[in-house]
């Protein structure tokens, strides 16, 4: 098996047990665009002479390295494997590596890395002296000097550890291939932390108002359906054998005094709404801290429930100055403070109007009367009001589209979690090649379609209260 700075996570990655889902490959997804651009930063703060020149070390190269000098292009290979650290310093007693971490705290996949960095360096005869990780300062505030925006963490026996492991790993595949010729060691590893693998996951675990264990333990005594559930277990929740019969009846489950209540309280013409934010690691323009969350984006649709007439339009702020003042006029201008407005869960939308009521007092009245028409759609789903088959015990706005229409409108966008709409629209300040117009389309298409699927839920209540 070859190894590098990618497939060593895979061999070192546990999979979930039965029931619980990896953690997706995005969740520790960071654009290379961003770690050049934090990279930077990183330099300027160690102080010392920079060379970008690429550079690879293999079992032939004649060391030409320079002392005391930072070297960002260095690649380390020994017999295929290889592993490309971002930071490196030479000096007479080896090498000291480093690898940016872009959380406040250590995370497994770049140490991880930068062990197989440590191993390879060992398998070529020389020596690393210090592992760091560069994760993000908390306390650091870029109008304060004396805070640096990195925090290094010595992980040196971190990565001996896993260095360790991946020499004991390898020495198996050698044996393995010594002894059946017919195995291709260029193959993926069997990963080290392996366990049974999930497929398709049994309703048990999709029970609500379980705790896992109790799950595990009937889906080891051979209870796996919502029909098995119904018939097995005595102790049910009201709410858990509701859930049970709308998946096996295929019939929603609502109740009339709360979503009444709900549809009852909004006016005639309707807004939904929705924002898009990101956070920048490194604080821009007003930001004084890492990670301060960055509006710069909403959707409206506006639907008239007589004439059931629907409108539409989405404000896009580029990241060229400090627009807070013009995003908040905006959203008074296309934004009736006379008309509901609603969100699926509120929380960021209410923090961030809040934020810019509070930034300009000028315009904090405005700003605060469209915060009283905020009216949020999530409860009536959270708090099992409202129960549809195929939400399989889950509450986000795609899992309820996904049971409200058979063909999911999400798969045809190019952006399709808000995660990588904050990604997308990090590149226009870390690229100056970006295409723009495409970045503000796809994320735009992507924004439009959360505020039209908040129509779709809500004329899907409406059919519900008829009935």
């Amino acid at each position: 098996m070859i190894l590098t700075d990618d497939s060593v996570i895979k061999l070192f990655q546990t999979k979930a047990p039965i029931g619980r889902p990896n953690t997706p490959a995005y969740a520790l997804y960071n654009t290379q665009e961003e770690c050049d651009y934090l990279l930077n930063h990183a330099i300027k703060e160690l102080n010392l002479p920079v060379n970008r020149s690429p550079y690879t070390i293999t079992p032939d190269t004649h060391l030409k390295l320079e002392f005391n000098m930072i070297y960002t292009q260095l690649t380390f290979s020994y017999s295929q494997h290889y592993s490309k650290p971002d930071l490196i310093i030479y000096t007479e007693k080896g090498f000291t590596i480093f690898k940016l971490c872009i959380s406040y705290n250590p995370i497994k996949h770049p140490i991880r890395r930068l062990g197989l960095t440590y191993f390879i360096i060992s398998q070529l005869g020389y020596r690393t002296t210090s592992s760091y990780l560069l994760c993000i300062n908390p306390h650091f505030r870029i109008d304060h000097n004396k805070t640096q925006f990195f925090k290094r963490f010595n992980i040196t026996s971190k990565t001996k550890n896993i260095a360790s492991k991946i020499s004991r790993y390898l020495e198996s595949i050698s044996k393995q291939s010594n002894q059946h010729p017919d195995i291709d060691s260029k193959e993926p590893a069997t990963n080290l932390n392996d366990t049974h693998a999930n497929t398709t996951i049994p309703d048990i675990f999709q029970l609500i108002d379980m705790p896992y264990k109790q799950k595990a333990f009937y889906y080891e005594e051979g209870i796996l359906s919502f029909h098995d559930i119904l018939q097995s277990l005595s102790t049910l929740s009201d709410i858990q054998r509701k859930q049970c019969l709308v998946e096996t009846t295929q019939q929603p489950f609502f109740e009339p005094s709360y979503l009444n209540s709900f549809l009852t309280r909004l006016t005639p013409n309707i807004q939904f709404f929705d924002i898009e934010a990101c956070q920048f690691p490194y604080p821009i323009f007003f930001a004084k801290t890492p990670f301060e969350t960055f509006p710069f984006l909403f959707s409206i649709h506006y639907l008239h429930t007589h004439t059931k007439q629907e409108d539409h339009t989405i404000q896009f702020f580029y990241p060229d100055s400090d627009f807070r003042r013009k995003f908040a006029e905006s959203l008074i201008t296309h934004l009736n403070p006379n008309q509901s407005i609603i969100i699926f869960d509120a929380t960021m939308e209410r923090k961030l109007l809040s934020e810019l009521a509070y930034l300009f007092p000028d315009l904090r009245n405005k700003l605060n009367k469209l915060l009283d028409q905020f009216v949020d759609i999530s409860p009536l789903f959270l708090n099992h009001h409202v129960m549809l088959p195929g939400m399989q015990g889950k509450y986000s706005i795609k899992q309820i589209i996904h049971a409200i229409t058979p063909a999911n409108p999400y798969d045809s966008l190019t952006v399709q979690s808000g995660f990588f709409a904050s990604h997308h629209y990090k590149t226009l300040i870390y690229d100056s090649n970006t295409e723009k117009i495409a970045i503000k389309n796809i994320i735009s298409d992507y924004c439009k379609m959360d505020t039209y699927s908040l129509v779709l839920i809500y004329n899907h209540l409406h059919s519900l209260s008829l009935k």
